[in-house]
């Protein structure tokens, strides 16, 4: 009855261990697939550093507590208790030394490649394509700045004002964007757009022109109220859409308050859109590999401790099955004796035992 009862507690702490390094797992899987989600990283790596360091803790307790009750049968002078000591520790000592190097080792490869990642020319070049993207759209937003300005001062001789002369805005729209490769040129009066020309690359990415008139007209809302040029970059149809705005002078005849504002865009393509975002994305994600990094160095250090104490206990386990497989049947042998030399000649040793015993 104690040897089936030992051998449910055996099987119910190899199943616990078992669920728990199940569960650590596929924390760190889903860890793993959710790499670039900052936020659930930052609260997955201490629950997984704490469930690794609880596990290591209990099994170094199984194994203290082994230990001890080993010494302290040696020193009540239980037979066998110093075969059972020889053996244990025999393969405590063989395991623990190759067990210590491959944990100082791995542990010192793990912290010199992942601090070895954030280093030159990694970093340059990820600070370098960022600066890149970055420089490129307000040279993009400079550039339509400028030519709104310029459009603008014409729109401004025409006169926005006038409901007669909406024919010749619309045709130095639609001039602006052939003659300049524009993509968009919206003029608004008093908040609402009275000419436009809109390239057909726009429309062919599968947004609306309400829909980018109606980004365009905040724009110009934002450059009347600052009584200067406003800047935006916008997601249309997959692509970006680099906009300026900038205030109508005052036509002729017309007060000195700005009547409207004219709008310039130029459409960025699918391709080069996805381009753009693959490389700030690449730059965020590293940035938050950086700041990462030495909890992603404690989760692999502490991983290696559990393999190590995990590795030194199955040793310690194995000692003490063998030394048990080998000592009970010689304490029976050992009782059976002493009953015989007692008188009691009808003792029978049942113990089961190898040959050599």
């Amino acid at each position: 009855m104690a040897l089936t009862k030992r051998t449910v507690r055996w099987v119910a702490l190899a199943a616990l261990m078992l669920a728990t390094i199940g569960g650590i797992w596929g924390v760190i899987q889903r860890f793993s697939a959710a790499e670039e989600d900052f936020a659930a990283n930052q609260l997955v790596l201490p629950f997984l550093v704490i469930a690794i360091v609880v596990l290591a803790l209990g099994l170094a307790g199984v194994l203290i507590r082994n230990l001890v009750r080993l010494i302290l049968e040696r020193k009540r002078g239980i037979l066998g208790s110093k075969l059972r000591t020889k053996l244990v520790f025999f393969f405590l000592a063989f395991v623990l030394l190759p067990a210590l190097v491959l944990f100082y080792g791995s542990a010192a490869v793990i912290r010199t490649t992942v601090e070895a990642m954030v280093r030159t020319p990694v970093e340059d070049v990820t600070r370098g394509a960022r600066e890149i993207v970055d420089l490129w759209t307000e040279a993009m937003k400079g550039q339509c700045r400028q030519l709104a300005v310029q459009a603008a001062a014409e729109a401004g001789r025409i006169g926005t004002a006038d409901p007669a002369r909406r024919a010749d805005l619309v045709a130095l729209a639609e001039r602006w964007v052939s003659r300049e490769s524009l993509d968009l040129v919206v003029v608004f009066t008093a908040g609402t757009p009275v000419a436009r020309a809109m390239d057909a690359e726009i429309l062919a990415s599968g947004t609306s022109a309400e829909g980018v008139v109606a980004l365009s007209q905040g724009l110009a809302s934002r450059a009347v109220a600052m009584e200067g040029a406003a800047t935006a970059v916008d997601a249309v149809g997959g692509g970006l859409l680099v906009q300026a705005a900038v205030p109508v002078p005052p036509g002729p005849g017309e007060s000195g308050v700005p009547p409207g504002a004219l709008v310039v865009g130029t459409f960025l393509s699918r391709d080069l859109a996805s381009r753009m975002e693959q490389i700030t994305s690449g730059a965020d994600v590293y940035r938050r590999f950086r700041i990462q990094r030495r909890d992603l160095i404690r989760l692999y250090q502490a991983l290696m401790g559990l393999i190590l104490l995990a590795t030194v206990f199955v040793a310690t386990w194995i000692g003490f099955y063998l030394s048990r497989r080998i000592t009970v049947p010689i304490q029976e042998l050992a009782a059976a004796a002493r009953e015989i030399s007692g008188g009691n000649l009808g003792v029978r040793v049942r113990a089961e035992a190898g040959d050599e015993v």
